[in-house]
């Protein structure tokens, strides 16, 4: 539930074309290779390629875009 409302957040204020989801289940390494121990995370990754993952719900990452 919490993901669905970190998806429904990040649809409202960027489009649901505007990110792309990975889900645990699908791609466990993913999120051992970035570091997630909890979901829902937002990371996001500027024009310059460098990132930051944001933990939790996604208003202080969607605030920093």
């Amino acid at each position: 539930p919490t993901c669905r409302r970190a998806r429904e957040k990040l649809d409202a204020s960027i489009g649901d074309s505007g990110y792309h989801e990975i889900v645990w289940e699908d791609q466990p390494v993913a999120f051992t290779d970035l570091g997630i121990d909890a979901v829902p995370a937002v990371l996001i990754v500027g024009a310059n390629g460098r990132a930051r993952l944001y933990p939790g719900q996604p208003e202080r990452a969607l605030a920093d875009l």
